[in-house]
């Protein structure tokens, strides 16, 4: 392929770079090309082509989220080809998150075969004048499902259907990346006054005990098939307007205070993620530091999700305490769904993690 920009198909838009080798001269030709592509007036989507770029830095990182951020809104997406298996560059997108977010291949032809797989997906769509089904198929791997996934949501989030429907029929496990993405549309959706369903969630399934475990009951109404969804839908009534008010109240943030033998507790409540909490968690870190807390204990007993996002502003949190080893941050009792993300990320390989309070009361008390 040449090394201009070049014309996939209809849809997709693919960058070369010539300046791979040069980090710095990288950094600033992405940064040109994804405005210029951005503000197409074709509205195109991006596929990135990093066959010979072996390594990139924070700043280009922080380009790639806010393109990725620009772009979702207008139901447009990110996507990177040429990213080798085992690669340095795999890597670098693993540990900071950016594979939960920005999908990437190893070499054109993979990223084909999936754009295949969409568009044969649009058979399995079905559509009435207010709802729209999006029915999953159980693919090869958990990777290629949270590519599905993101990629449906995204483009009926800018939809005119009032209500999107997931139907789960024939899932039987999806991860902490795909519950991410469904609380991050049920917030979106919510925002417009529309409706994010489940379908095909039976009680006693693994994926109903997982959805039960977690607490996303609490936020995410579910139904066995789509005639009991038909059913709640046509008899939708006043008092689910009263029981939308109660789920805005727990898909939002809040934080509790309290000192116990000398170190600050903060309680994290609902979710944290890009759109929730951010703002919120950094004002009551830098008051709590403004008040010489060096030692701060997060309570997440009662925190539903978090993303790869807030797990770096809490890095940034330790590493501003850690100067002497007895300062830092320490974390307990992670719901299933949290403890899988600090999984993913390795957070427990920088920020110890315990079960109880007792625990982790005696780290800080141990040094």
């Amino acid at each position: 392929m040449d090394k201009s920009n070049k014309q996939l198909s209809n849809n997709f838009v693919v960058i070369n770079f010539e300046n791979g080798a040069d980090t710095n001269l990288f950094e600033r030709e992405i940064k040109k090309k994804l405005t210029e592509v951005i503000n197409n007036p074709n509205s195109l989507d991006i596929v990135l082509d990093f066959e010979n770029i072996h390594m990139i830095n924070s700043r280009i990182i922080g380009d790639l989220v806010s393109a990725h951020q620009k772009l979702i809104p207008a139901g447009r997406s990110l996507q990177i080809v040429g990213v080798k298996n085992g690669s340095h560059l795999q890597q670098i997108f693993q540990t900071t998150g950016l594979d939960y977010f920005i999908p990437f291949y190893s070499e054109y032809a993979d990223f084909l075969k999936e754009q295949k797989k969409k568009e044969h997906s649009e058979k399995n769509l079905s559509m009435t004048a207010d709802y729209i089904v999006i029915k999953l198929k159980d693919l090869d791997n958990m990777t290629e499902l949270e590519k599905e996934v993101t990629t449906q949501l995204a483009k009926y989030l800018n939809s005119s259907y009032q209500t999107i429907v997931l139907d789960l029929t024939e899932i039987e496990f999806i991860n902490s990346t795909i519950i991410g993405e469904i609380i991050i549309t049920i917030q979106k959706l919510q925002l417009l006054g529309r409706h994010l369903y489940l379908i095909g969630v039976r009680d006693k399934s693994n994926l109903g005990t997982l959805i039960s475990v977690t607490g996303l009951l609490s936020f995410i109404k579910t139904f066995t098939n789509e005639e009991e969804f038909l059913k709640f839908n046509t008899h939708y009534s006043a008092d689910q307007d009263d029981k939308r008010e109660r789920i805005q109240k727990l898909i939002t943030f809040d934080i509790e205070q309290i000192n116990k033998r000398g170190v600050l507790i903060l309680s994290l409540i609902g979710l944290l993620n890009r759109i929730t909490g951010m703002n919120e968690i950094k004002e009551k870190f830098s008051k709590a530091v403004a008040e010489g807390h060096n030692q701060i204990l997060f309570d997440l007993t009662r925190l539903t999700y978090i993303d790869s996002e807030a797990i770096g502003c809490l890095i940034k949190f330790h590493q501003t305490l850690n100067k002497n080893p007895a300062d830092g941050i320490v974390f307990y009792n992670p719901n299933i769904i949290v403890k899988e993300v600090f999984d993913i990320c390795r957070l427990q390989e920088v920020i110890p993690c315990y079960q109880s309070l007792d625990e982790a009361l005696a780290h800080f008390h141990s040094h």
